[in-house]
Order: structure tokens, then sequence, then C-alpha cells
């Protein structure tokens, strides 16, 4: 009994033992090998949540977020499963890609089983901290796949007979299923702009649709999945065809338009486990719709007399409906539209509206804006409505059309509406955007209230990422102004103005990305904009090249490769100039050093050499010749005091080091070390031949602003060149800048960089005659000028004149208020705010000041105070990153505080340091 009961007892202890074990494995794996981090959003191809329109080889990112410090990613796991099912229920059927050892979150491409057309996925990830505790699994994603092989594209690019002066196009295609679809993925590019409709309803909420390519080389195709909008039964897809920029036939007329406007789509469906597909073909029928005339630039016309009641739904009779025309011209590649569409991204109520003293009814909409104009009318049968838009008034009241170009394009920003009399009447135009404040409205049959109008806002919906405010409003202001500027030209591509021009101009480009990057998420908008670079500039040809001055061409044949200075479009212009075509070196870099996109930088460094090489040979004596230069300063290029001989040298030592920096990131050591050689060679000159060792200055305030920016000027001699600028600012210009837009972006960067942030203060901050002020306190702008409207004297009335007020090249200078008064600087060698510098500036001109920028590792915040001699500082830095601070030079001591109050460390020397991920409160005297 003895031995039986001990056994018995071991038996009991060893359960017993084994329980607890096992109770303790579990209670660890549920409760300590959970990580703090969380996955708060998941991005493909650079889109946030979902995507649509991928190809064969996706990128995956995902932003990470925790409430403790110190947080990092060791290892992470992503799943791309054929079904929501399959993804739910943790089956990569597509791709797993195991626990991958990496710190990496961004840009990781997919490896896992081919991928087919016209078919939804889904995808999720998981990581692992520092400390190798996993996290959940992010929610799942999906991805729409666009057409990945040749062979998967069916159909034709078809179109009407449509002549010149005839209604704008609809067409339809009715097909019969026999059950509801499983799934019915639909591609379209229709040209210039098109609506898409099925079973009466419009699909998506796309305006101007596609983006503007060069036509002659590919057009981009949308991808929705429409399942949900099919029945059984009889369907209907309806199409409308607007002009766009690909039939722009009423203004530049001398360019010539592609043809008229067509287009080409598939549906493929699975239908009762059966493939089914709907292609545009001759068996598609086509009628005039009420759109009677639009263009990009003049506006539309429309008459709902016209509407053909359900003409994209079942059960309507086609009789008097045409046959199609399969098109003789057409892009010679589709493929999918890569970046953010243009969508209505807000509205704006009218401030204020009288009666004219011509029986007219003027509306102020209170801000300009790039839009068109929503229309609530009861009127009667046949009543024509006008609505004419320009950015200005004259002094006698009457609409200014200088400014929209009108002895450019030879129209007038307009709307017409012919009312239908059927009650209340609610319209907007479809293929036209304009830019305005003020909309003049005549034809109206009765007085209007103010709810007549309303502002819609229309750009490339790219999301909010960045904040910033400060202490002075007068900064503000001109921060609020730089935002409107930008978001008003951001159409598919960076324009120049919503108004007469609509172009992308390459030194435009490069003078807007920085500011556009910290305010907005724009890496999809850029890398577009890169391709439309390389397709306008890739074929050699006879072109015109420039000078020296403006305006001042020669003759001559273009290599393959070189970019035009105006893209996409047929508006060449001329082959870039230096300064202009900087933006094929510069855009690579900044999405390279913003977003961390090395594939870029791959693509583009074959074009990036090619035009520093090009450049070269514009060179005599190692001075880079020719250039528009510094344009737009204040009194206007008549008054350019910087020479373009500098401003293009200075722009090709930039060039250059970009490309050292790049080829040492794609590992090309030899030619590395060429363009560093050749970069110090061009300091040399630069320093010999244009620096005033009198005045400690390149004789303007861009010249010395490019110096300070790029470092050409001799060594120590930094603070020296930064004070000159304020003496040069007393001297001559009554305390205020005489920068265009090449020097505005850095000056005061350069300024507060080298000692002097009192003078950039002084500059941003200064009222009355020659002052930011002036531009809203005496003309009421909303928006950037083409030329600054800083000073009130006869003379500035004169230059203004013909001058576009709505011109985002002038706002360069916002991204100082991010890296420069938030001192949230990138790090090239962890790009993409892997690590970040906090360097804040003006802490003894502000009193606070509050920046955000939510990069692609997570919100980075920088948000400081003064009270008394010390300066209070909260600081966030994403999961997974580090920070280094840097801090002005009266500052020796700091204590750290984490985000709940926890003392880390108390009065210590130093505090330039380095933070892991984390909040911190700062405190630093």
């Amino acid at each position: 009994m003895l031995k039986l009961d001990f056994k018995i007892n071991l038996f009991k202890k060893r359960l017993i033992v084994f329980a607890g074990l096992t109770a303790i494995v579990l209670f660890s794996a549920k409760t300590f090998s959970q990580s703090k981090i969380t996955i708060n959003e998941v991005s493909c191809n650079h889109f946030k949540g979902d995507a649509t329109g991928v190809l064969d080889q996706p990128v995956f990112g995902w932003k990470l977020n925790s409430t403790e410090n110190a947080q990092s990613q060791s290892k992470y796991q992503i799943l791309v499963s054929s079904s929501l099912k399959n993804c739910l229920a943790n089956v990569g059927d597509v791709w797993d890609s195991r626990p991958e050892k990496s710190s990496i979150q961004i840009n990781i491409p997919f490896n896992g089983k081919p991928l087919i057309s016209s078919k939804t996925y889904y995808w999720k990830v998981k990581i692992w901290d520092q400390s190798g505790k996993e996290t959940t699994w992010s929610k799942p994603a999906s991805f729409i796949t666009g057409l990945i092989k040749n062979e998967d594209f069916k159909g034709e690019w078809i179109t009407s007979n449509k002549e010149k002066k005839q209604a704008a196009p609809l067409f339809r295609k009715s097909f019969t299923l026999s059950a509801l679809p499983q799934n019915a993925i639909i591609h379209i590019a229709g040209l210039g702009y098109y609506e898409l409709y099925v079973n009466g309803k419009k699909v998506g909420d796309h305006v101007l649709d596609p983006g503007q390519t060069n036509y002659e080389d590919y057009s981009f195709y949308v991808t929705y999945n429409i399942a949900s909008m099919l029945k059984k039964g009889e369907n209907v897809i309806g199409v409308m065809l607007g002009d766009g920029f690909y039939n722009q036939d009423q203004v530049f007329t001398n360019l010539g338009t592609y043809g008229k406007p067509l287009f080409w789509t598939q549906l493929d469906m699975l239908v009762a486990g059966k493939k089914q597909q709907i292609v545009s073909d001759l068996s598609w029928k086509w009628n005039d719709g009420p759109i009677q005339s639009n263009n990009v630039y003049a506006g539309e016309v429309y008459d709902a007399n016209k509407e053909i009641k359900g003409w994209a739904s079942a059960g309507i009779a086609v009789t008097n409906w045409k046959s199609v025309y399969l098109a003789k011209n057409y892009p010679p590649q589709v493929k999918p539209q890569s970046l953010p569409p243009i969508k209505k991204m807000g509205e704006i109520k009218p401030k204020k509206f009288y009666k004219t003293d011509r029986g007219t009814y003027m509306f102020d909409m209170g801000q300009n804006f790039a839009g068109f104009n929503r229309l609530k009318v009861t009127a009667p049968k046949g009543t024509k409505i006008k609505m004419v838009m320009a950015e200005d008034l004259l002094k006698d009241g009457n609409l200014n059309h200088f400014s929209t170009g009108l002895n450019a394009t030879k129209v007038e920003q307009t709307e017409i509406y012919i009312a239908k009399g059927t009650g209340l009447e609610i319209w907007e135009p479809r293929f036209t955007y304009h830019g305005f404040r003020y909309v003049e409205v005549s034809g109206l049959t009765a007085p209007p209230t103010i709810d007549l109008l309303t502002g819609i806002v229309v750009y490339s919906s790219v999301s909010k990422v960045g904040d910033f405010s400060c202490s002075d409003e007068q900064i503000n202001k001109l921060h609020q102004l730089s935002k409107w500027t930008i978001t008003s030209n951001l159409h598919s591509i960076p324009t120049d103005c919503p108004t007469r021009e609509k172009c992308g101009w390459l030194g435009d480009s490069h003078a807007i990305a920085p500011p556009s990057i910290f305010n907005l998420d724009v890496q999809n908008f850029w890398l577009k904009f890169v391709d439309d670079i390389h397709s306008t500039g890739r074929l050699g040809m006879n072109s015109q090249f420039h000078i020296e001055k403006n305006k001042i061409y020669t003759k001559g044949f273009k290599q393959a490769g070189i970019p035009m200075m105006v893209s996409p479009g047929k508006r060449f212009i001329a082959v870039a100039s230096p300064d202009w075509g900087s933006a094929s070196v510069q855009l690579p870099w900044y999405l390279y050093t913003y977003y961390g996109n090395t594939e870029v930088i791959k693509k583009q460094y074959p074009d990036m050499k090619q035009w520093v090489n090009y450049v070269a040979t514009l060179a005599k004596d190692r001075v880079i010749y020719g250039g528009l230069g510094d344009w737009c300063p204040p009194g206007t290029n008549t008054r350019m005091d910087c020479d373009p001989k500098i401003s293009s040298t200075a722009l090709y030592y930039n060039d250059l080091t970009i490309l050292k920096n790049a080829a040492g990131v794609l590992n090309f050591k030899a030619d590395s070390v060429v363009f560093a050689d050749s970069a110090a060679l061009i300091k040399k000159s630069f320093i010999t031949k244009f620096f005033d060792v009198k005045t400690n200055s390149y004789g303007s305030h861009t010249a010395d602003a490019l110096a300070l920016n790029y470092g050409l000027f001799p060594d120590g001699e930094g603070n020296k060149v930064a004070a000159a600028i304020s003496k040069l600012s007393k001297d001559k210009f009554d305390g205020f800048m005489n920068s265009g837009f090449l020097g505005l972006q850095r000056l005061f960067g350069g300024l507060s960089n080298y000692g002097n942030e009192q003078g950039a203060y002084d500059i941003l901050t200064k009222k009355g005659e020659f002052s930011f002020e002036a531009m809203w306190k005496h003309y009421d702008a909303t928006t950037l000028w083409e030329v600054l409207p800083v000073y009130t004297d006869s003379l500035m009335e004169k230059i203004l004149e013909g001058k576009s007020h709505n011109h985002p090249f002038q706002s360069g200078f916002d991204a100082f208020f991010f890296d420069g008064i938030g001192g949230i600087k990138p790090d090239i060698k962890n790009p993409g705010f892997k690590n970040i510098f906090l360097e804040p500036k003006l802490v003894n001109q502000l009193q606070w000041a509050k920046a955000d920028y939510d990069s692609v590792y997570g919100k980075i915040v920088s948000s400081w105070k003064r009270e008394g001699a010390k300066l209070i500082w909260d600081v966030t830095i994403p999961v997974n990153t580090n920070a280094e601070l840097k801090l002005p030079n009266q500052f020796t001591k700091i204590t750290i505080k984490d985000g709940l109050g926890k003392m880390l460390v108390q009065n210590a020397d130093n505090p330039n340091r380095k933070l892991a991920s984390g909040k911190y409160q700062l405190i630093i005297q």
C-alpha cells in the first residue's frame, strides 16, 4: 500500500507541476508575449488602406503605434490571400513571407505566387518588437489587380463621329446576367475625361479623370469593383466623354489636339462560376448628350432640356442611338492610374453678393481657389444662366480677366446652364475647372439668395499629413496662403496656375515639392510627375534651347532623354534650361529623402546622370550659362538682382551633389567619386568668380540664399553671408527681401542655419509697405500671386497687371515652417525619417510653435514654447525610428520626462542627444 500511495502521490505532484507549467506557458503566451505595439495603418503601392489597379509587383508598408517609449520592429510577417475568408483564417495561400528579420516597414516588395488580372486579394501584416514579442495581425486590407499581361487586354478604342461643335457624346452597352456576379472588375480609360455609369448611377467619386499624361506615349485606366451595382437580368454600362486636354481645341490652338474623345473599357466578371466579359467594341451605341460644349480652360455649356432620361439605365428605347466607330488614333499603351485621382475636396459658401449697376449679380466666394460652382436654381424652361469667373475685380467693379490670362487664352472662364423648368434644379459642370474668387451671374429671372452658388474645391485627392501654427499670426497667415496655393495647383500634375496655363513647368515643380510633401501625402503624385518628365523628354527632336535671359532662344537638336521646360502635354516651350531642368534630379531625390523610396532612384538614375552630363556641356570656365533665373521677385523680372549664371551654377552644383549621394545609395562607387570631384571644382570656381570678400556677399538675396543652402561659401564664412543678407535688406529693400521663387524658398533656412534667425524673423513679420502683410492688408490676397504684391505704390499696380493670383512656385518657403521653425528634418543616410533631426529655429523670436508631420513611419510632433529662459519642448518620435536633437548654443542643460511624466533625465549637460521612439517632454535651459 505504501508503494501504491507513493506512486499515486507522485503522479498527483507531477500532474500539479505539469498543470502549473502549462498555466504559466499559457499565461505567458497570453500576457507576456503580446507586444505593446499596434499596427494602425497599412498601405499598398503607397496608397493607404485598399488599392486598385495593382500589377504584378505591389509594395507594402505599415505604421506602428505604442503607448511605450523605445519601441522598434525586429521582424515582420505578411500574408496575401486569395479570399477574405483565407485572410481571416491566417492562410496566406498567395504569399506567406514567414517571419522576416528586418526593421524595414516601407516599400516591402511582394514575393508570392503570380497574381491574376482583375482579381481582389486580401493581405495583412504583423510584427515582432525589439524583445521578440509579436503584435496582433493588422485588419485585412485589399487590393484589386489591373491587367497584368498584354494578352489580358481585350476590347477596342471606340469613338463617335462627333464633330468639333457637337455635344459631348454618351455611350451605352446593355447586357444580361443570369445571376448576381461573384466578382465584377471594370477597367476604363476615357479621353480626355470620362464619367462611368452602371444602371443609372455614377461609378466612384473621381472628377476630371483620368490624370493628364503624354497621350502619344500612354494613358491611364481606372479600376473599380462594381459587383454591388449589377443585378440579375438586364444591366447597362454608360460612359460620358469630355474633351479634357486630349481634345483641347479652343486655347493655344496652334498646338493641335490629339483627336476627338474616345474610350476603352473592359468588365471582367465571374457569374455562376463562369467567366463573363463585356468590352468596348462595335456593339456599343452612342448619342448626343446635354453638355453642348466643354473645354478645360473656357468652361462648359449644359442644356438640361437635352438630357436623355435613363440613358445609362435598362429599359429605354435605343432606336435613335447611333453605331460607334473604331478609333484610328489612340494611345499605344494604357496602364493603371497610379496617383490619387482628382476629387471634390471641399465646399465654399459665398462671403457676400450684390447686384451690379449692369443688372447682374456678383458673388464673392471670399477665397481664391480651383474648382467650379454648384448652381441651385428655380427658373422657367429655357432660362440661360451664365456664370463668369475671375480672381479679381477692376476698380470699376467689373471682373478682372487679366490675371486669368485673357490675353493668352482669348477665353473667359464661363459656365452656362439652360434650365428645364421643373422646379429646383441642381447642377455642376463635369469636364472643366477654374481658378477664381468672384462669380458674375446673369440671366436670372428673379433675385437670388446667397445659396444660389456653392464653390466646389477640386484637386488631386492627396490627404493632409502636416500641420503648423505658431505665436505669430502673420506667419500663420503666410502658411494658410501657401496651403491654398499648393492645393489649387495639384490636378494630376503640378500646375503653374489653375487658369491661363495649367502647365507642369519643371521649375515650379522643384520649388513646390518640399512644402507639398510636408503638408500632403504626395508620394504617388510626384512619382507620376517624374514619369511625365521622362516621357516628355524621351525622344530626340529639333527644338528651341534657352540661352541666357528670358525669351532668348536658339534652335538645335535635343538628344533623347533631356527634359523639356513643361511636362506633360504638347506645350514643350523649349528644352529645359539648367535651372528648370534640375527638377529631373531634385524630384527623385526628394522622393528618396522624404519617403525612403530607393526604387525611384534606381529607375531615374540614368536620366539624372544624363542631365548633369548635359548641363556640363553648357559650362564655360565651370560656370553654367543659360537659365530663366530667379523668376518673379517683388519687382518682377525687370528688377531681377540675381544673375542667372549664379543661380544656374548653384543648382548644377546641387545636382552634382545629389548624383554623388544617389550613386552612393546605388553603390556606384566610381560615379560617386566623379560627381564629388566635379562638385568640388564647381564650388571652387563659384566662390572665386562670384564671392565679394568686401561685402561677404554674392550680390543679391537669392544668390546668398542659394550659397547658404548649398554650402557654396568660403570655409567659416556662412554667418557673414547670412549677415550680409540682412544688411542688404536694410540698405536697399526697406528691411524686406527681394527674392524670386529660387531665393525665397531658401532664404529663411539660410539665415537661420547660419546665426541670423533674427533676420529671418524680421522679414517674415515685417508690416506695412514692403512686407508680406501688404498682400492681404492692401490687396486682399488669399493665395500667393505670381509676383507677390508686397508693396503698394503705383509701380506695383503696373507690375501686377496680367500676373496670376494663384502661383505655387512662390510657396517654397512654407517648408521652412516645418523643417525650420518646427525643426523636423530628414536624414539622407536614413531616409523616410527613419532617423529624424529635430532642430527648431526662431525659438528666441517666437513664444511657441507646433509642427507635426505624418511620415511614412508615423507621426512626428515638435511642439515648443518659451517659459522665461526655459524651452518646454514636447516631441513625438514614431515607433521604429530615432531622433537626434540639436539646439542653439545658449541651452546647456536638459531634463527629459516621458509621455506619462516619468523623469528620465534631470538637469543633465548637453541637450544635443539621441532619443528612441516615444513621447517626451524636454525642459531645456
